[in-house]
């Protein structure tokens, strides 16, 4: 991407994605592609936004004047500003996927002289409006239709009758989204979708090859972990009737600046896609009776309806986990070898439990975490298929490290037995300052469900809302919501920040061994002309340093860091909803300028 940026505009990028995505494809596949269009409102749009956004709310109006806006600006070269962009993503049984730009120019042959040509793309005319790309870069083909030049990797993408892209971005128009994106039913029969889909995901399959580095178990749970994304994108691709999402934004004052996204999903009837959405909000959350506080720092809500295949998934992928859990403990140096016996069977209870869940209903728990004073309290609580069976872990603790302590059974509220874990010895100093110096963790422990709670008067909180769930859970009421979290993003961030820094773990470790992350290796950008190795995006994104600013930037007097995410049934639809503020958005022009400044910078 930076050497996109550096060289010569739009479609240097554009095309290198679908060069690099797209394999051999053919253009004899009887059915048409699946195909999501994705829309910018237009670049016009998208530098106003940016530059409120970096200018206003950041205040970096030197990196937008000499490195943001110069590096934007570059990229249209003969396109129309004031016309939707399109980035359309195609789905087919001979090549998986591959991607066409629908870019709007007010000068064809400027654009193909100044954006196609300079980088090896040359373009033959072979009739009115259409063009051969020829040259190893993009290899291709192009037709000019309204006001647009639609560029494909397969001539049958562009033919003579092709609708104009204009109608693809009507959707998205009519929400008035900033940046959006639309699958419809129209665009490919369900089963040929299926097909389509086989293919893109036998090609993910076949690149998530084992890495020299790593063990046969940490590659099977890795593996899983792809199979498992690929499983669920494939029901919501595959079994929905539509799916329309987008982004917009309010931007009028720097008091009055919000982003907002939403997404509706719109399942296909008989399908396992439409058994979930009508299984949403059937059963009251085993928690619903415990209030939200007011203004948490944090709100957590989950009652996701477990369906049949989810559950074979999500059982296979703890059964992996648990041997990589305990190479792990036995190549950790720094734990003593009389403590990884038992770390390793703490492991073993923990995973039986969360396996043991999959026979309930649904996954469903809550956490809540608020402020007291200067200190935080923070109460969580899961449901289980046996709660009781987390004593034993509670057992175990002083075993697993010295200088921890545990009592079992301190207290007891209704059916709920609560024990304490002291956690003084090596207690991290960001949780001490956030939650106290106490250092106890207390867990409750009934047949139905599992309780934790830490921080100032925890213990009493979390008696609190036991109590509430055993006044009010008969008449609780089942709500439409699967998923929901409300937080204030800069504490939680700088706590993590802090405790990672201390601590000194790896997150992106653990995300790569559970199969979160990216299969692909990072892709070399090759070499500048004098030689210098260039870095491609994905490495400068994995360098950047970008917690301190955002920390930062999320403070300040009437800045609200304030995040809301819900994901709801509405009617026989799914719909989900993200907004965020001022703060939020005051955040992302820093990094933007921050990265601009330490990437794209002469």
């Amino acid at each position: 991407m930076i050497s996109c940026i550096r060289s010569t505009g739009l479609v240097l990028c554009l095309t290198a994605a679908v060069a690099f995505h797209a394999v051999s494809a053919r253009a004899d596949d009887p059915a048409k592609p699946a195909r999501i269009v994705t829309m910018l409102s237009s670049a016009d749009r998208l530098i106003a936004d940016l530059n409120f956004i970096v200018v206003d709310l950041a205040k970096e109006s030197q990196q937008w004047e000499n490195n943001i806006f110069p590096n934007i600006d570059i990229f249209l070269i003969g396109v129309d500003t004031q016309l939707p962009v399109g980035f359309d993503v195609l789905f087919d049984a001979d090549t998986g996927i591959r991607y066409q730009p629908q870019i709007p120019v007010t000068d064809m042959k400027s654009f193909i002289q100044d954006n196609l040509e300079p980088i090896g793309i040359e373009p033959k005319r072979r009739g009115r409006g259409y063009w051969e790309l020829e040259g190893n870069v993009f290899p291709g083909w192009m037709r000019e239709l309204d006001g647009y030049a639609s560029i494909a990797k397969v001539e049958g993408d562009v033919p003579k009758d092709m609708v104009t892209p204009r109608v693809g971005f009507e959707p998205m128009q009519a929400q008035k989204y900033v940046v959006g994106a639309h699958l419809s039913e129209e665009s490919a029969p369900l089963a040929d979708r299926e097909r389509q889909f086989a293919k893109y995901k036998e090609n993910m399959l076949a690149g998530a090859t084992k890495r020299p580095d790593e063990s046969r178990e940490v590659y099977a749970l890795r593996r899983q972990g792809l199979e498992n994304r690929l499983e669920f994108f494939e029901r919501v691709f595959i079994q929905s009737s539509e799916i329309l999402g987008g982004w917009s934004t309010t931007l009028t004052s720097e008091s009055n600046a919000d982003g907002h996204a939403n997404v509706t999903v719109m399942p296909v009837a008989d399908t396992l896609l439409a058994q979930f959405v009508s299984a949403v909000g059937e059963t009251p959350s085993h928690f619903a009776a415990v209030p939200v506080a007011d203004d948490p720092v944090l709100n957590f809500r989950v009652m996701l309806p477990l369906m049949e295949g989810s559950k074979e998934r999500l059982s296979s992928t703890y059964e992996l986990a648990r041997p990589v859990i305990h190479q792990q403990i036995d190549e950790d140096e720094e734990v003593k070898p009389e403590e990884k016996e038992p770390r390793k069977q703490i492991a073993d209870i923990l995973l039986d439990m969360v396996t043991a869940g999959l026979q309930l209903p649904a996954v469903d728990g809550f956490t809540q975490i608020t402020r007291d004073g200067d200190l935080h309290t923070f109460v969580a609580g899961i449901r289980s298929a046996d709660g009781t069976a987390v004593e034993k872990v509670i057992e175990l603790v002083p075993q697993a490290r010295a200088g921890w302590k545990s009592e079992t059974n301190i207290e007891t509220v209704g059916e709920v037995s609560i024990h304490r874990v002291t956690l003084k010895e090596g207690y991290p100093k960001a949780l001490v300052e956030f939650f106290g110096d106490g250092g106890e963790l207390y867990v409750g422990a009934s047949k139905d469900a599992v309780w934790l709670a830490a921080g100032a008067n925890s213990l009493e909180a979390m008696k609190t809302a036991i109590e509430q769930r055993e006044q009010g859970g008969e008449s609780a009421e089942a709500t439409p919501s699967f998923l929901t979290i409300e937080m204030h993003a800069q504490p939680l961030l700088k706590v993590a920040h802090q405790a990672a820094e201390e601590e000194d773990f790896s997150l992106l470790q653990f995300v790569q061994i559970s199969g979160l992350a990216d299969q692909a290796e990072s892709q070399s950008s090759g070499t500048t002309e004098d030689g210098e190795e260039r870095r491609s995006t994905r490495d400068a994104l994995k360098d950047f340093e970008w917690q301190e600013t955002a920390i930062r930037a999320l403070q300040g007097e009437g800045m609200s860091d304030r995040i809301e995410i819900d994901f709801r049934r509405k009617k026989t639809e799914i719909f989900g909803t993200l907004d965020v503020h001022n703060g939020m958005l005051r955040a992302a022009g820093k990094l933007i300028a921050k990265f601009a400044k330490e990437n794209l910078g002469a």
